[in-house]
């Protein structure tokens, strides 16, 4: 009698506790209230809502989602130039935490984001972005004098029945005197037909060592096999520009490489995915690596996309008269080069040893080991493929350009 009565209360607060943040949600409907267009379900579309920052706080803004939304959305905060600003709490209505802000009060501003300046993925784990940003999307944000923003994969967004609804505060440094910020949302539309052709434009960085030895025959046809692999997504990856960089790059630790680091190379480069390759790359969790991502969903704003990217590892460059060779080489590092590329547009492992929250949950992808591209254990011999469900999931990042 005792379980049941402790079963009826869990339940009757659930009940009171969804019922109490719709009727939280409805009050800011008629101010604070940023609404996306029914437009956002078929095309690219951004909606602007004016809000009053006091004591360097913003009031609680409600983003409501139209009614079967499933793309991505890309949040902005634009400001004062003499400012910085962090979006600190992203919630939905069901009270799940996609971004919780978990500086500490002793901590100022100004600190947290020179640690998110400096962040370096092989230092937190995986469950956040930065100790001092908690992210449950584990997208690190983009942020500049005057603007920040970051990157809501579809998986989290997407509605069947009724309109989803989402809770967002922000903070600035400086002085605290009110001001007006505009917030931006910007949704990327549905990309499920498959005969509409989208384009991934890729930066590539080459130390100057490895340059001598990496011939454009070489990378065009690493290039191919990758446009192979992502031909089921009627995805085509095109290099938008090829760049030199210092022989300090010839041999990279990503415990030690700072977002401050792709930013400081990639500044003047055009806008696209950032792509180093190097001699040697290895971790001090995992050793020598073949690939490894910035960020997963990798961001889209320019400033964002400058301060993130992909790292390959080349540690062997076949000879250009050997077409075997250059045949094998180009599947091993097309299949490492897909995979990340996959991570950055949204894409879990299909499984994973050492955290469940690191897994897909597509029902279309196998549990164990398979020749799907993201198998955290590549295969060497073959390309390997996408699911049904994978291919749905990147169409949706706004990085992706559709061909007109």
């Amino acid at each position: 009698m005792v379980k049941i009565n402790i079963i009826v209360i869990l339940l009757l607060l659930q009940v009171f506790k969804a019922r109490a943040m719709n009727g939280f949600c409805s009050i800011y409907y008629k101010s604070n209230s940023l609404f996306i267009s029914p437009e956002a379900l078929h095309q690219k579309t951004e909606n602007q809502l004016q809000v009053k920052l006091e004591n360097n706080k913003s009031p609680e803004v409600v983003i409501v989602l139209p009614e079967e939304f499933s793309s991505s959305l890309q949040i902005e905060l634009h400001g004062e130039n003499s400012r910085r600003y962090l979006i600190s709490s992203l919630i939905t209505e069901t009270g799940q935490r996609l971004i919780n802000d978990s500086i500490p009060k002793s901590q100022n501003l100004e600190l947290a984001l020179q640690k998110i300046d400096n962040f370096m993925p092989g230092t937190d784990g995986f469950r956040t972005s930065v100790a001092t940003y908690s992210s449950k999307i584990r997208s690190v944000p983009s942020t500049e004098a005057g603007y920040t923003s970051i990157l809501i994969p579809a998986k989290y967004l997407k509605t069947k029945k009724g309109r989803k609804l989402l809770i967002l505060k922000a903070i600035t440094d400086g002085n605290e005197k009110p001001h007006s910020i505009e917030i931006r949302a910007i949704s990327s539309g549905s990309h499920s037909n498959l005969k509409q052709k989208q384009v991934l434009n890729l930066n590539l960085f080459i130390p100057e060592g490895l340059k001598e030895s990496l011939s454009n025959e070489l990378l065009e046809a690493l290039i191919d096999k990758v446009n192979l692999i992502y031909s089921a997504a009627n995805i085509h990856i095109v290099v938008n520009s090829l760049n030199k960089v210092s022989s300090l790059w010839d041999v990279i630790n990503v415990d030690k490489l700072s977002v401050k680091d792709f930013y400081d190379f990639s500044k003047d480069s055009p806008y696209g995915l950032n792509i180093v390759l190097t001699k040697s790359l290895m971790s001090s969790q995992m050793g020598t690596i073949g690939g490894y991502s910035y960020a997963l969903t990798g961001p889209s704003s320019v400033q964002g996309v400058k301060k993130s990217g992909i790292l390959l590892g080349v540690p062997i460059v076949p000879k250009k008269n050997s077409p075997n060779e250059i045949e094998n080489w180009s599947i091993e590092l097309a299949n490492y080069l897909g995979h990340e590329i996959g991570h950055y547009l949204s894409l879990y492992h299909t499984y994973e040893l050492r955290s469940y929250d690191l897994v897909d949950h597509f029902k279309d992808t196998p549990e164990t080991a398979s020749d799907n591209l993201m198998n955290p254990e590549t295969h060497r011999g073959e390309l390997q493929s996408l699911s049904p469900e994978q291919v749905m999931g990147i169409r949706q990042h706004p990085l992706l350009e559709f061909v007109k």
